[in-house]
């Protein structure tokens, strides 16, 4: 067959798009064996080691204010799958961190009474309390409580 003239910057493209394509390919290693591994080669796991947070996909936000359903209703509303995360952002004022570690204690406390998992989240700024449910890429690894 014999090719037409002009036409081999088209072979040299795909090929070089498939190099590209494996050089990302083996650069990217799995969460979980990296989190399981110590440094490269040694093989062994590294105590105390934590794999790196990585945001989840926000899916839904519940705000915690005057006359909104309760966290238990707004949970039992939603079709939560397994690896669904609350995230609790508790704000406060000056002098209200007290009252906002109570109060996202209190939220904490009535997801996990619904068998979901809760990070707090306290900062500074606008006092008040937002619960954000997210789907997280590491599903299944344990958070403190």
């Amino acid at each position: 067959m014999i090719a037409a003239k002009g036409q081999g910057w088209a072979i040299l493209l795909a090929d070089l798009a498939l190099i590209l394509f494996l050089v990302t390919a083996s650069a990217v290693v799995p969460r979980d064996s990296v989190a399981a591994s110590g440094p490269a080669g040694s093989g062994d796991a590294m105590p105390g080691a934590m794999p790196e947070a990585v945001p989840g996909v926000m899916q839904a936000v519940y705000e915690d204010a005057p006359g909104a359903p309760s966290l238990p209703e707004w949970i039992d509303s939603l079709a939560m799958g397994d690896s669904a995360d609350l995230t609790i952002e508790a704000h406060y004022g000056d002098g209200e961190l007290p009252q906002a570690m109570a109060r996202a204690g209190e939220l904490a406390s009535e997801a996990r009474a619904r068998g979901k998992r809760a990070i707090v989240v306290f900062s500074p700024g606008e006092p008040g309390i937002r619960v954000r449910l997210s789907y997280d890429a590491q599903a299944g690894a344990e958070l403190a409580r």
